[in-house]
């Protein structure tokens, strides 16, 4: 798995209010036969009851990135 984390200023509305807050982004570069375990330790962890998880295939990927993907990205999340 590889990740990017950035910080960023959210607005959103949850149950009926606005909020303006600081949060993370996380960006996980991974094999498909990982994404199940990946979701389900985002959800365990998460301190949001509804965290956005989202796919984003690449079969269209540079040959360069997937090269380095299938040699790189290994069977363990970092510190999860």
């Amino acid at each position: 798995m590889c990740a990017n984390i950035r910080k960023h200023k959210a607005i959103y509305i949850w149950k009926g209010e606005i909020y303006k807050e600081k949060e993370y982004r996380a960006l996980f570069k991974t094999r498909e036969d990982k994404w199940e375990e990946i979701k389900e330790t985002i959800l365990k962890k998460h301190t949001y009851e509804a965290p956005v998880i989202l796919k984003i295939r690449i079969e269209d990927a540079n040959e360069s990135f997937k090269n380095w993907a299938d040699e790189n990205l290994i069977d363990r999340a970092f510190g999860f």
